[in-house]
């Protein structure tokens, strides 16, 4: 090992985190009859109109129906010079009964810091909060939830200036751990940081959304062939940059000068897609003497594909072709696109798609509370380096916090790890002496450690998972390097203490002190090679 990677692994940057206590269900604040299609969306003066918009329209072509909450009733302002962005509110902030809704979104923009002068609103997301019920928040929307007090303890996201707005809270811990990071959900929470964010956040929130009893997200992942016909920037976002794409859609767009371009040179062919969607705007007047566009629509056709046209388009392509099978939509874009999404699910049923190959771990670092984050933020990287896909094995999925406080998500358990190579390399990187050694999930997964090393896993166990893999009569005679500290800990019934950095302790087990010898177990790992 050079000294450029040892340097790595004595300075690594510690990874991301956090022990995530769950949230209280309110049962009083709870419906009986759960609600499953209707969310709820609190937006004040100065909303981002892309966090509101994008996201509104994913919901709706997932199925969901959408009520706006406002300070009062009416007209509330996009933070935008085209007013088209503005938003009716159904509600009022004293109007609301959480028991009507599945779940809630914030979006960003000026809105959230105008909502804190609100009691009402910060009333309103502390009973979502605390009723344990799905919310999301993106941009300046964590902000509203930290003055609410409510993201204490939680791992979260959101846009980097947040820490210089509330900067006594953010240094409160108010804020929680914030990780600079597209997404991160936390139980119950789901939070992104800024508008390039909103579709994979928009994902997120569907998925979460149906975890909780909502509408189960669709499965297929149709491909949207769309021709643009110069249409309003919310049609656009609700075919391209959200509704479509949201539910996991492949969307690619052509201008309508450009089909016979795309006919004659493009490496996509018209049967590769799934649906084809045909824009209005204001260039649809232009559609029905386009020869590319015929040619185009007669070869969809032709293989049973599914055509629409949207308002005036759907007319159009009607007329030009005399087909009553090209299917016209109608009504404003939130009406819509949940029929253009079903029709392009439903032809990508059609089609044989098989499912994608599950993540073939060939490393994995197994935690417990209390981990230690030195050792697991420079083994990760060492081991991501060399090319391993490495899987985070724990009791439970989630967050939990290492002994600095710097977090680690859990995304395999020991009943469901994975697809784990049989001689993967196994991390233990160490953790707090457990209040009690006798604890289950503390056995279980020393147990579990034990098992893969038996069928032919290596294990690197550092600091106090040396000491407690050496108690075990497993084994006994051999010798194990741990920290100083816990020399006399060892006991009669296993191995001994040896006072070296890194000790190969058996043919496929290395032991270490800790976080300081990460480089020192490396290059005997290294001289396996």
């Amino acid at each position: 090992m050079t000294a450029r990677y040892s340097s790595l692994f004595t300075s690594a940057v510690m990874m991301l985190a956090i022990s995530l206590p769950t949230m209280a269900a309110n049962p009083s604040e709870v419906a009986d009859d759960k609600v499953k299609d209707r969310i709820l969306v609190l937006i004040g003066e100065g909303y981002n109109a892309g966090e509101f918009w994008q996201p509104y329209y994913g919901l709706r072509a997932a199925g969901y129906e959408i009520d706006v909450v406002g300070p009062e009733r009416g007209t509330v302002e996009a933070g935008h010079s085209n007013r088209d962005f503005d938003y009716e509110a159904d509600l009022a902030l004293d109007e609301v009964d959480i028991k009507d809704y599945l779940g809630l979104y914030i979006p960003g923009g000026y809105s959230p810091g105008n909502l804190e002068e609100y009691p009402e609103a910060l009333d309103l997301v502390q009973r979502f909060m605390e009723a344990d019920m799905p919310v999301g928040a993106v941009c300046h929307g964590p902000r509203l939830l930290a003055r609410a007090g409510l993201l204490e303890g939680r791992v979260t996201t959101g846009l980097w200036s947040i820490k210089d707005e509330i900067g006594d809270d953010w240094i409160a811990g108010k804020m929680g751990t914030y990780i600079d990071q597209a997404v991160v959900t936390d139980g119950n929470l789901v939070t992104a940081r800024y508008p390039w964010d909103v579709v994979p956040f928009t994902q997120r929130m569907i998925e979460l959304f149906g975890e909780r009893g909502g509408i189960e997200p669709a499965a297929t992942d149709p491909r949207f062939l769309i021709v643009l016909a110069s249409p309003d920037r919310r049609t656009q976002w609700a075919l391209l940059d959200g509704g479509l794409v949201s539910q996991g859609g492949d969307t690619r767009h052509i201008g309508h000068n450009n089909i016979a371009d795309f006919l004659e040179e493009d490496d996509d062919e018209p049967g590769d897609f799934d649906m084809l969607i045909v824009s209005d705007g204001d260039a649809v007047d232009e559609l029905g003497d386009n020869d590319a566009l015929k040619d185009l629509i007669t070869r969809f056709r032709e293989a049973d594909r599914p055509v629409a046209g949207i308002r005036k388009a759907g007319e159009a392509l009607r007329s030009m072709l005399d087909d009553d099978r090209i299917v016209h939509v109608e009504g404003e874009t939130g009406d819509f696109i949940h029929k253009l999404s079903s029709l392009g699910h439903e032809a990508a049923a059609k089609r044989s798609v098989s499912d994608p190959e599950p993540t073939h771990y060939t490393a994995a670092i197994v935690l417990d509370k209390g981990f230690d984050d030195r050792t697991f933020a420079a083994m990760r990287g060492w081991l991501q380096i060399e090319g391993h896909e490495v899987a985070v094995i724990g009791p439970k999925r989630g967050w939990i916090h290492g002994k600095n406080g710097v977090p680690a998500e859990v995304t395999g358990t020991f009943e469901e790890p994975g697809d784990l190579a049989e001689d993967a390399l196994i991390i233990a990187p160490g953790t707090w002496w457990p209040e009690d050694a006798e604890d289950s999930a503390h056995e279980q997964r020393l147990d579990w450690i034990v098992e893969k090393l038996d069928i032919g896993a290596t294990v690197v166990a550092f600091g106090l998972d040396s000491l407690y893999l050496g108690r075990k009569e497993r084994f006994d005679g051999k010798r194990f390097a741990a920290p100083d500290q816990v020399r006399w800990s060892f006991g009669g019934d296993g191995g001994s203490y040896v006072h070296e950095p890194a000790y190969r302790t058996d043919d496929r087990l290395i032991t270490a002190e800790g976080a300081d010898t990460v480089a020192d177990a490396v290059r005997l790992l290294k001289n396996d090679d």
